[in-house]
């Protein structure tokens, strides 16, 4: 074991380890790149993450520059849950529900979101912003990329359900963040401490950059590209830091190419739901009204809405039905990345999201680019936020394929700026959407995100080359020369 390493495990209850096959596991997460780990931390409690990070932080202030990166399930789709420094595998012993009251929870991040919905329900309980990924996802995960799912358009984001997080700031001492008051924001500012300065740089920067930051936000609904700076500072004068960290990462659609696939590799899947003839385009709305009459008012209204529009409606009723419905919107990502041999599906610009308004726009603009580089893609999303995924069929071990990547990946991601959308409104930016974020945010803006990135983060020791520090070089360099979802095939 390195000898850093082998210091750090003598301070820690966990396990700490750099064998070359828990590396080798670790080196990938859903995305199309691989980043091998320096080593393996698995935390018992926060007091191994907080001298976890202390030791980190004292190894980078005397020029031995380490980096640490979180890890839930490593669902993550676009790198976010890899990096060449120590990661923190939180799900293996900090995954435990700790108090449950009539309207909260409090809970350990590596906690599976399905633990925590079925612990929810026998409580009568329930948390709606959950992604399809839900036996993949882990509740830390679920805050750091402000997962939304398909129930986001009415019930919101992760971030809407957050009330508070205990967090390991950079220097090793832990700090508690909730929404406070602006007399509340001034005690904090006075103290003499990490806390106290994180408050100081970051209000400065908000009251000195209010408009700016007002400016130039996207115009879609959703958005998780960057820091949520302008989630920060409430119109009352309140103040919650914790929106920093979350993101630092309705109605459905699933369009006639994710159908076509279905229909070719999976039959039985969409028989007797959608007909023989495949529509340009299958909608998918529910209506979750806890009274059965107000569902079918509103389901009754929607039908003739979608009628007057020229569109053939279907009801359903049927609780198994519905399951089989909502299956196929569900199943899509893992169904398309277990396709074939050589080209697969791949994720790299599948979270992008315009003005709602543009929607139809979007996907039209979305099938030309597709293509003009002769390329096949299962499209879906959350129709009520213009929110569409996508995943090309390419193949990382040929050439010509990897420069077709990169050469789409920037087509659409400008072609998105330019309609007034986000790159990132679920999956955050990861290793290859944050090279966008200067194009996306402007130049000053993009500097107020890396002069906030360093007031949390002055030695850079928590996930480099993510969201400020990305370059296209650095994702070229860590690409995948094939892709799978092996360490995530016991929840497929």
């Amino acid at each position: 074991m390195k000898a850093y390493l082998k210091e750090l495990s003598h301070q820690l209850l966990g396990t700490v380890t750099d064998n070359p096959d828990v590396l080798e596991h670790f080196a990938t997460d859903s995305s199309i790149f691989q980043v091998t780990p320096a080593g393996v931390v698995y935390p018992n409690n926060t007091a191994d993450v907080r001298k976890t990070v202390a030791f980190i932080a004292e190894k980078a202030a005397a020029g031995r520059p380490v980096s640490i990166i979180p890890r839930g399930k490593g669902g993550d789709a676009g790198g976010g849950a890899i990096g060449e420094g120590v990661q923190l595998v939180l799900p293996s012993h900090m995954n435990k529900l700790l108090r449950l009251e009539r309207d909260y929870v409090v809970v350990q991040p590596g906690m599976s979101l399905r633990t925590l919905q079925q612990v929810l329900y026998t409580h009568g309980r329930y948390l709606p912003p959950v992604p399809t990924s839900l036996d993949s996802t882990t509740v830390g995960g679920a805050v750091s990329n402000d997962d939304a799912g398909a129930k986001a358009y009415k019930y919101g984001s992760f971030r809407s359900f957050v009330k508070s997080l205990k967090v390991v700031v950079s220097d090793g001492t832990v700090i508690q963040t909730r929404r406070i008051s602006a007399r509340e924001l001034n005690r904090k500012k006075g103290l003499d401490t990490m806390e106290g300065e994180l408050y100081r740089k970051l209000d400065n920067i908000l009251l000195d950059h209010s408009e700016l930051i007002h400016k130039r936000q996207p115009r879609s609904s959703r958005n998780t590209a960057g820091y949520a700076l302008s989630k920060v500072r409430g119109r009352d004068g309140s103040f919650d830091l914790g929106q920093i960290f979350i993101g630092a990462q309705g109605t459905e659609l699933v369009d006639q190419s994710l159908l076509a696939f279905l229909q070719e590799h999976r039959p039985g899947d969409i028989e007797g739901i959608v007909p023989d003839k495949l529509p340009k385009a299958m909608l998918i709305t529910e209506f979750d009204d806890s009274a059965q009459l107000t569902q079918k008012i509103r389901s009754t209204r929607g039908e003739r809405v979608m009628r007057r529009l020229g569109a053939t409606t279907r009801i359903s009723t049927d609780p198994i039905e519905q399951v089989a419905i909502w299956k196929i919107r569900r199943d899509a990502p893992s169904l398309m990345a277990l396709s074939g041999q050589g080209r697969k599906a791949l994720p790299f610009i599948d979270d992008a999201a315009v003005p709602v308004v543009r929607l139809a726009e979007f996907i039209d603009k979305t099938h030309k680019l597709l293509a003009k580089h002769d390329l096949e893609a299962a499209i879906w999303g959350h129709a009520g936020n213009g929110h569409l995924h996508l995943l090309p069929f390419l193949d990382l071990a040929k050439r010509r394929d990897v420069d077709r990547l990169f050469h789409l990946n920037h087509e659409f991601h400008e072609m998105v700026i330019a309609m007034g959308g986000t790159i990132s409104a679920a999956h955050n930016d990861g290793l290859l959407r944050a090279t966008y974020m200067t194009k996306l945010y402007g130049e000053e803006l993009g500097e107020l995100m890396a002069a906030t990135k360093h007031a949390f983060d002055p030695l850079s020791i928590f996930n480099p080359m993510h969201k400020t520090q990305a370059t296209e070089a650095y994702a070229r360099q860590h690409l995948r020369d094939s892709y799978n979802l092996r360490h995530l095939y016991e929840h497929i």
